[in-house]
């Protein structure tokens, strides 16, 4: 609800804006008249497509564009993903956006990014047009030049601050999602220091943000075959982490995850005793477990005192994402009556999948996300906890 009273809000301001100042920044039209005579560009676009036309039309921006995919053609991963179809190769593709979901959208496509700064908007696109394009076009933008690019600045952290303080939304865990693609327990040494480097980024960024605990991604190894030699890089690699999220007071919280590694809470108690540490805890996800185990109130038992969150998802037998709520097989009313019953105060997190196939406008997604807390609300008070 307060997501989209702050959309709502948004929209309206934008529209009482005086004609002056809804002209392009400055670099945007030589950009664009640049980049097309190298490139095909296509806006990819959450607003509506009449919109879209008009402002371009009108500050004489249209005709440096060769497609328009707006918010009637779907998410802008879903567009990239058909733009992908047509035969670009990924790393001759460049999104070029100013929000973490236009870099989201270019990473679950594979593509590169590059970053419009906030109050920086005239010096990006020079950037971009004197610098950037050129290493694009000769192949060698991937890698530690657009890694560069997209690195965060105090100032930036400043503004998402101030968004914060503006709509009364803070964040009080990080999901952290990278060491899937870069564990600690791999055996290639590159990708265990890339997986260091991912967890002090993450913590620092916590530590500026307020954010109190992170949720790990607890794989030893993803994409390679798991034995005793990733077991044991994950769990030096914990270590050293966990020394480092102490001495910035920031909690690290394995997640009961959807692969045997640590997929239940017993599993994961094997961590916390080799690692003893206030600032070494679990995240158990009700779905993940209840795929686990055959005893899910009893694990809840035997780990709530190391327990500082707990995901809400439904889940099938094998089946971990995209199941609406109802539709599975978890049995949140019994879980929820446990709970109560040691007392268990703490944080609980909804976990959603996006469609990206389906186009929503954003009152349709907060009536989806309404649901779902409906559904899990009325679950706990079945369960006789308080809401």
């Amino acid at each position: 609800k307060q997501v989209l009273e702050w959309s709502i809000k948004v929209n309206q301001m934008v529209e009482k804006l005086p004609e002056s100042e809804k002209k392009p920044f400055g670099g945007v039209m030589e950009g664009l008249q640049a980049i097309h005579q190298k490139a095909d560009i296509a806006i990819v676009s959450s607003a509506n497509q009449d919109a879209i036309e008009k402002e371009w039309e009108d500050h004489g921006l249209l005709q440096y564009t060769d497609i328009l995919l707006s918010q009637d053609c779907g998410s802008k991963a879903y567009c990239i993903e058909r733009l992908l179809e047509k035969g670009y190769k990924k790393e001759k593709v460049l999104m070029i956006g100013d929000a973490p979901g236009d870099r989201d959208a270019a990473g679950v496509n594979g593509v590169l990014y590059f970053p419009i700064l906030v109050k920086k908007e005239c010096d990006s696109w020079n950037r971009l047009l004197t610098e950037s394009m050129e290493k694009f076009v000769s192949g060698s933008y991937q890698g530690a030049y657009q890694q560069a690019c997209i690195e965060w600045t105090d100032e930036e952290i400043e503004t998402l601050r101030s968004v914060m303080r503006f709509t009364g939304i803070t964040f009080s865990t990080m999901c952290l999602s990278g060491h899937r693609k870069y564990p600690f327990g791999s055996k290639d040494k590159t990708v265990r220091e890339r997986a260091m480097e991912i967890m002090e980024k993450a913590i620092c960024l916590s530590v500026k943000l307020g954010i109190r605990c992170i949720q790990l991604a607890t794989y030893d190894v993803y994409y390679e075959e798991s034995d005793e030699e990733t077991k044991a890089f994950f769990l030096e690699g914990m270590k050293e982490a966990v020394a480092m999220a102490s001495r910035a007071g920031v909690i690290l919280a394995m997640e009961i995850m959807d692969t045997k590694f640590v997929g239940t809470i017993v599993r994961a108690l094997h961590y916390l005793r080799e690692i003893p540490s206030p600032y070494f805890k679990i995240y158990p996800d009700m779905g993940n477990l209840s795929n686990f185990s055959n005893d899910v109130t009893g694990e809840f038992e035997i780990g709530i005192a190391e327990t500082v969150a707990i995901h809400v998802k439904e889940t099938k037998p094998g089946v971990f994402k995209e199941v609406p709520f109802g539709e599975g097989e978890v049995n949140f009313t019994e879980i929820f009556a446990k709970l109560k019953e040691l007392n268990y105060q703490g944080m609980f997190l909804i976990e959603m999948w996006a469609d990206n196939r389906v186009c929503q406008t954003v009152e349709q997604a907060a009536a989806v996300i309404g649901d779902a807390y409906a559904f899990v609300t009325g679950k706990m008070k079945e369960a006789g906890m308080e809401v």
